[in-house]
């Protein structure tokens, strides 16, 4: 989606957060979840991708816990392996946020660089 990929483009995760917000609550359900899994899945690779902007490391957490919410539905189809694919570039980039946060580099106070460095060095 080309909004998708502009809030991406322009570093703005609460735009693509309400982007998300929007696509779920017309995502289709039911059918063994063929219709709604790839939409969800383009949204999970989304959320992995989507970095904030400048001193401003903790405007991702709503979309990370928007994708983290979509991976936990019970219409997401662990068998399906793009859903497997987006689920682990996700959890890679949580990881990384995580290991930045707790050796104290992240974010506009840290000394070694910013979160959504670490993020698409990750991915």
């Amino acid at each position: 989606d080309r909004l998708v990929l502009a809030c991406i483009e322009a570093r703005t995760p609460l735009t693509f957060r309400l982007l998300m917000a929007l696509q779920t609550h017309d995502m289709p359900t039911g059918q063994g979840g063929m219709r709604w899994m790839p939409v969800a899945v383009g949204l999970v690779r989304a959320g992995a991708r989507v970095q904030p902007p400048p001193a401003r490391d903790f405007d991702v957490l709503p979309a990370w816990f928007h994708a983290l919410a979509l991976v936990a539905a019970d219409e997401w189809l662990l068998d399906y392996s793009a859903a497997n694919q987006a689920a682990a570039a996700l959890a890679r980039h949580v990881a990384a946020a995580a290991r930045l946060a707790s050796d104290g580099t992240g974010g506009s106070g840290g000394g070694g660089g910013s979160l959504g460095a670490a993020l698409f060095a990750a991915g």
